[in-house]
Protein backbone atom coordinates (compact mmCIF):
# COMPACT_ATOMS: atom_id res chain seq x y z
CA UNK A 1 0.00 0.00 0.00
CA UNK A 2 3.24 2.09 1.02
CA UNK A 3 4.69 1.68 -2.30
CA UNK A 4 1.61 2.46 -4.52
CA UNK A 5 1.04 5.78 -2.33
CA UNK A 6 4.97 6.19 -3.32
CA UNK A 7 3.93 5.78 -6.99
CA UNK A 8 1.14 7.78 -7.00
CA UNK A 9 3.23 10.59 -5.47
CA UNK A 10 5.50 10.40 -7.69
CA UNK A 11 3.06 10.55 -10.91
CA UNK A 12 1.57 13.43 -9.29
CA UNK A 13 4.87 15.31 -8.88
CA UNK A 14 5.71 14.53 -12.43
CA UNK A 15 2.70 15.78 -13.58
CA UNK A 16 2.77 19.04 -11.90
CA UNK A 17 6.06 19.67 -13.57
CA UNK A 18 5.45 19.04 -16.79
CA UNK A 19 2.31 21.12 -16.03
CA UNK A 20 3.73 23.84 -14.55
CA UNK A 21 7.34 24.01 -15.41
CA UNK A 22 9.91 23.25 -12.64
CA UNK A 23 10.50 26.81 -11.82
CA UNK A 24 6.91 27.37 -10.76
CA UNK A 25 6.43 24.53 -8.75
CA UNK A 26 9.79 25.20 -7.04
CA UNK A 27 8.24 28.20 -5.99
CA UNK A 28 4.91 26.98 -4.53
CA UNK A 29 7.38 24.58 -2.72
CA UNK A 30 9.30 27.27 -1.28
CA UNK A 31 6.23 28.77 -0.32
CA UNK A 32 4.22 26.10 1.28
CA UNK A 33 7.79 25.54 3.14
CA UNK A 34 7.57 29.07 4.07
CA UNK A 35 10.62 30.24 2.71
CA UNK A 36 9.29 33.02 0.87
CA UNK A 37 10.19 36.07 2.89
CA UNK A 38 7.12 37.70 2.85
CA UNK A 39 6.39 37.52 -0.50
CA UNK A 40 2.66 36.40 -1.11
CA UNK A 41 1.62 33.08 -3.29
CA UNK A 42 0.61 35.13 -6.58
CA UNK A 43 4.15 37.27 -6.32
CA UNK A 44 5.97 33.62 -5.90
CA UNK A 45 4.32 32.27 -8.63
CA UNK A 46 4.70 35.25 -10.62
CA UNK A 47 8.57 34.90 -9.79
CA UNK A 48 9.78 32.35 -12.39
CA UNK A 49 7.98 34.36 -15.51
CA UNK A 50 9.44 37.98 -14.05
CA UNK A 51 13.13 36.62 -14.11
CA UNK A 52 12.35 34.96 -17.34
CA UNK A 53 10.68 38.68 -18.97
CA UNK A 54 13.77 40.44 -17.17
CA UNK A 55 16.18 38.12 -19.04
CA UNK A 56 14.52 38.73 -22.42
CA UNK A 57 15.04 42.63 -21.66
CA UNK A 58 18.24 42.29 -20.82
CA UNK A 59 19.95 40.04 -23.74
CA UNK A 60 17.82 42.62 -26.60
CA UNK A 61 19.19 45.85 -24.27
CA UNK A 62 22.13 43.98 -24.96
CA UNK A 63 22.40 43.08 -28.17
CA UNK A 64 21.42 46.93 -28.88
CA UNK A 65 24.51 48.44 -26.54
CA UNK A 66 27.20 50.16 -29.03
CA UNK A 67 30.51 50.46 -27.73
CA UNK A 68 31.81 54.27 -28.97
CA UNK A 69 35.14 54.18 -27.44
CA UNK A 70 37.22 52.78 -24.49
CA UNK A 71 39.87 55.21 -22.55
CA UNK A 72 43.17 53.87 -22.03
CA UNK A 73 42.30 54.59 -18.00
CA UNK A 74 39.96 51.85 -17.64
CA UNK A 75 36.80 52.92 -18.85
CA UNK A 76 33.92 52.89 -21.60
CA UNK A 77 32.05 54.80 -23.38
CA UNK A 78 28.61 53.49 -24.26
CA UNK A 79 25.82 54.08 -26.50
CA UNK A 80 22.54 52.94 -24.55
CA UNK A 81 18.90 53.28 -24.52
CA UNK A 82 19.24 55.64 -21.82
CA UNK A 83 21.96 57.72 -24.09
CA UNK A 84 25.53 57.58 -23.67
CA UNK A 85 27.08 56.35 -20.59
CA UNK A 86 30.42 55.93 -19.23
CA UNK A 87 30.62 52.24 -17.27
CA UNK A 88 34.16 51.26 -15.37
CA UNK A 89 36.06 48.61 -17.87
CA UNK A 90 35.26 44.93 -16.27
CA UNK A 91 35.24 41.24 -17.20
CA UNK A 92 31.18 41.57 -18.00
CA UNK A 93 30.67 45.36 -18.08
CA UNK A 94 28.35 45.13 -20.94
CA UNK A 95 26.21 42.24 -19.81
CA UNK A 96 25.31 44.12 -16.72
CA UNK A 97 25.24 47.65 -17.93
CA UNK A 98 22.42 45.97 -19.86
CA UNK A 99 21.06 43.93 -16.51
CA UNK A 100 20.27 47.37 -14.79
CA UNK A 101 19.08 49.15 -18.00
CA UNK A 102 16.46 46.04 -18.19
CA UNK A 103 15.97 46.88 -14.29
CA UNK A 104 15.18 50.63 -15.34
CA UNK A 105 12.93 49.66 -17.93
CA UNK A 106 10.89 47.71 -15.78
CA UNK A 107 11.05 50.67 -13.55
CA UNK A 108 12.29 48.63 -10.73
CA UNK A 109 12.47 50.82 -7.67
CA UNK A 110 8.59 52.05 -8.51
CA UNK A 111 5.53 50.75 -6.70
CA UNK A 112 1.91 52.30 -6.60
CA UNK A 113 2.63 55.70 -4.92
CA UNK A 114 6.00 54.88 -3.73
CA UNK A 115 7.59 56.75 -6.90
CA UNK A 116 9.83 59.23 -8.61
CA UNK A 117 7.92 62.80 -8.89
CA UNK A 118 8.50 66.26 -10.38
CA UNK A 119 10.22 68.58 -7.75
CA UNK A 120 11.53 65.26 -5.34
CA UNK A 121 15.15 65.61 -3.46
CA UNK A 122 16.52 62.13 -3.92
CA UNK A 123 19.01 60.20 -2.61
CA UNK A 124 20.82 57.50 -4.71
CA UNK A 125 22.28 55.35 -1.94
CA UNK A 126 24.63 53.23 -4.29
CA UNK A 127 24.50 55.08 -7.33
CA UNK A 128 27.07 53.37 -9.44
CA UNK A 129 27.28 54.92 -12.96
CA UNK A 130 23.68 56.75 -12.58
CA UNK A 131 21.02 54.56 -13.80
CA UNK A 132 18.31 55.62 -11.73
CA UNK A 133 19.86 58.99 -11.44
CA UNK A 134 18.85 59.39 -14.66
CA UNK A 135 15.49 58.20 -14.79
CA UNK A 136 15.20 60.55 -11.28
CA UNK A 137 16.36 63.39 -13.62
CA UNK A 138 13.70 62.29 -16.08
CA UNK A 139 11.17 62.41 -14.14
CA UNK A 140 11.20 65.88 -13.46
CA UNK A 141 13.69 65.50 -9.50
CA UNK A 142 14.77 68.56 -8.17
CA UNK A 143 17.79 67.26 -7.08
CA UNK A 144 19.58 63.92 -7.52
CA UNK A 145 22.21 63.21 -4.71
CA UNK A 146 24.41 60.42 -6.25
CA UNK A 147 25.95 58.28 -3.48
CA UNK A 148 28.78 56.07 -4.11
CA UNK A 149 32.18 55.37 -2.71
CA UNK A 150 33.48 53.51 -5.78
CA UNK A 151 36.45 55.45 -6.98
CA UNK A 152 36.15 54.48 -10.83
CA UNK A 153 32.12 54.89 -10.35
CA UNK A 154 32.70 58.37 -9.11
CA UNK A 155 34.63 58.94 -12.01
CA UNK A 156 31.47 57.83 -14.40
CA UNK A 157 29.28 59.71 -12.80
CA UNK A 158 31.42 63.03 -13.07
CA UNK A 159 31.35 62.27 -16.42
CA UNK A 160 28.11 61.25 -16.90
CA UNK A 161 26.23 64.07 -15.62
CA UNK A 162 28.48 67.14 -16.14
CA UNK A 163 25.89 69.18 -17.34
CA UNK A 164 23.66 68.23 -14.92
CA UNK A 165 26.32 69.11 -12.22
CA UNK A 166 26.78 72.11 -13.48
CA UNK A 167 23.11 73.06 -13.92
CA UNK A 168 22.96 71.56 -9.74
CA UNK A 169 20.45 69.24 -10.48
CA UNK A 170 22.89 66.59 -9.91
CA UNK A 171 25.36 66.09 -7.07
CA UNK A 172 28.28 63.90 -6.60
CA UNK A 173 29.06 62.51 -2.82
CA UNK A 174 31.84 60.24 -2.90
CA UNK A 175 31.14 58.31 0.76
CA UNK A 176 29.56 54.99 1.27
CA UNK A 177 26.40 54.99 3.86
CA UNK A 178 27.18 53.05 7.00
CA UNK A 179 25.85 53.63 10.50
CA UNK A 180 28.90 55.33 11.47
CA UNK A 181 31.86 57.56 10.58
CA UNK A 182 34.83 55.54 8.87
CA UNK A 183 36.90 53.74 6.31
CA UNK A 184 36.73 50.56 5.36
CA UNK A 185 37.57 48.08 2.39
CA UNK A 186 34.74 48.05 -0.47
CA UNK A 187 35.67 44.81 -2.38
CA UNK A 188 35.76 45.40 -5.99
CA UNK A 189 33.75 43.07 -8.63
CA UNK A 190 36.04 41.66 -11.19
CA UNK A 191 32.74 41.40 -13.75
CA UNK A 192 30.97 44.70 -12.92
CA UNK A 193 31.25 47.76 -10.82
CA UNK A 194 27.59 47.57 -10.09
CA UNK A 195 28.79 44.61 -7.68
CA UNK A 196 31.18 46.44 -5.23
CA UNK A 197 30.57 45.58 -1.51
CA UNK A 198 31.72 46.66 1.31
CA UNK A 199 29.86 43.18 2.85
CA UNK A 200 29.87 40.31 -0.18
CA UNK A 201 33.50 39.29 -1.76
CA UNK A 202 33.03 38.66 -5.50
CA UNK A 203 36.64 39.78 -6.69
CA UNK A 204 40.18 39.95 -5.43
CA UNK A 205 41.03 44.13 -5.25
CA UNK A 206 40.08 46.01 -1.88
CA UNK A 207 40.09 49.58 -1.82
CA UNK A 208 39.82 51.71 1.09
CA UNK A 209 36.77 54.13 1.19
CA UNK A 210 35.07 56.65 3.48
CA UNK A 211 31.72 56.33 4.98
CA UNK A 212 29.27 58.40 6.44
CA UNK A 213 25.64 58.05 8.07
CA UNK A 214 22.35 59.61 6.03
CA UNK A 215 22.14 62.09 8.79
CA UNK A 216 25.06 63.41 8.44
CA UNK A 217 25.07 63.84 4.65
CA UNK A 218 21.83 65.21 4.90
CA UNK A 219 22.91 67.97 7.45
CA UNK A 220 26.16 68.88 6.07
CA UNK A 221 24.57 69.21 2.67
CA UNK A 222 21.77 71.43 4.16
CA UNK A 223 19.04 69.48 2.28
CA UNK A 224 15.80 71.14 3.32
CA UNK A 225 14.15 68.43 2.25
CA UNK A 226 14.02 64.23 1.44
CA UNK A 227 11.25 62.87 -0.71
CA UNK A 228 12.87 59.69 -2.52
CA UNK A 229 15.41 57.28 -1.43
CA UNK A 230 16.75 54.27 -3.30
CA UNK A 231 18.35 51.63 -1.40
CA UNK A 232 20.87 49.75 -3.70
CA UNK A 233 23.92 48.60 -1.27
CA UNK A 234 24.88 45.17 -2.10
CA UNK A 235 24.41 44.28 1.51
CA UNK A 236 24.89 47.24 3.59
CA UNK A 237 21.58 48.40 3.20
CA UNK A 238 21.10 47.74 6.70
CA UNK A 239 23.47 49.23 8.23
CA UNK A 240 22.69 52.54 6.11
CA UNK A 241 19.22 52.26 7.28
CA UNK A 242 20.98 52.46 10.98
CA UNK A 243 22.21 55.97 9.91
CA UNK A 244 19.13 57.07 8.36
CA UNK A 245 16.72 57.43 11.81
CA UNK A 246 16.41 61.29 11.60
CA UNK A 247 16.62 61.69 8.13
CA UNK A 248 13.00 58.80 8.35
CA UNK A 249 11.56 60.63 11.34
CA UNK A 250 11.76 64.04 10.32
CA UNK A 251 10.95 64.21 6.46
CA UNK A 252 9.24 60.68 6.30
CA UNK A 253 10.45 60.16 2.59
CA UNK A 254 9.07 57.69 0.10
CA UNK A 255 11.54 54.32 0.29
CA UNK A 256 12.91 51.70 -1.86
CA UNK A 257 15.03 49.43 -0.79
CA UNK A 258 16.74 46.20 -1.90
CA UNK A 259 15.83 43.47 0.16
CA UNK A 260 17.68 40.49 -0.90
CA UNK A 261 21.43 40.55 -0.41
CA UNK A 262 21.28 39.05 2.98
CA UNK A 263 19.52 36.34 4.33
CA UNK A 264 17.48 38.40 7.19
CA UNK A 265 16.90 41.69 5.21
CA UNK A 266 13.41 40.86 4.31
CA UNK A 267 12.88 40.85 8.28
CA UNK A 268 15.65 43.39 9.24
CA UNK A 269 15.12 46.01 6.88
CA UNK A 270 11.33 46.48 7.95
CA UNK A 271 12.32 46.98 11.85
CA UNK A 272 14.77 49.33 10.97
CA UNK A 273 12.61 52.02 9.02
CA UNK A 274 9.86 51.27 11.36
CA UNK A 275 12.17 52.16 14.13
CA UNK A 276 13.09 55.66 12.18
CA UNK A 277 9.48 56.47 12.08
CA UNK A 278 6.43 54.11 13.15
CA UNK A 279 3.98 55.22 10.83
CA UNK A 280 5.50 54.38 7.64
CA UNK A 281 4.00 50.93 6.30
CA UNK A 282 5.27 48.93 3.92
CA UNK A 283 4.71 46.82 0.31
CA UNK A 284 6.80 44.52 -0.91
CA UNK A 285 7.49 44.58 -4.55
CA UNK A 286 7.65 41.17 -6.87
CA UNK A 287 9.74 38.27 -5.50
CA UNK A 288 12.96 36.93 -6.41
CA UNK A 289 13.33 33.17 -7.20
CA UNK A 290 16.86 31.95 -5.62
CA UNK A 291 18.35 28.59 -4.63
CA UNK A 292 16.76 27.95 -1.59
CA UNK A 293 14.39 31.12 -1.10
CA UNK A 294 11.85 33.32 -2.18
CA UNK A 295 12.74 37.16 -1.54
CA UNK A 296 11.22 40.60 -2.22
CA UNK A 297 13.76 42.20 -4.55
CA UNK A 298 12.74 45.80 -3.22
CA UNK A 299 10.74 47.04 -0.14
CA UNK A 300 8.67 50.11 -0.67
CA UNK A 301 7.81 52.55 2.66
CA UNK A 302 5.44 55.05 2.41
Amino acid sequence: MASRWRVGLALAASAAVAWLGFPYLKSAVLWAARRHNGCALPACLDAPSLSRAHQRARERIETSLRLVRRDPAGFELWDTPLGPLWNPQRRRSAFWLADMLAEAESDVYSLGAVRLRPGDTVLDCGANVGVFARQALAAGAALVVAIEPAPSSLECLRRNFSAEIAARRLMVYPKGVWHREETLRLLTDDNTSAGDSLILRRGSTEIEVPLTRIDTLVAELGLSRVDFVKMDLEGAEQEALQGARDTLARFKPRLAISAYHKGDDPQRIPALVTAGRPDYRMQPGPCLLEKSRLAPKVLFFQ
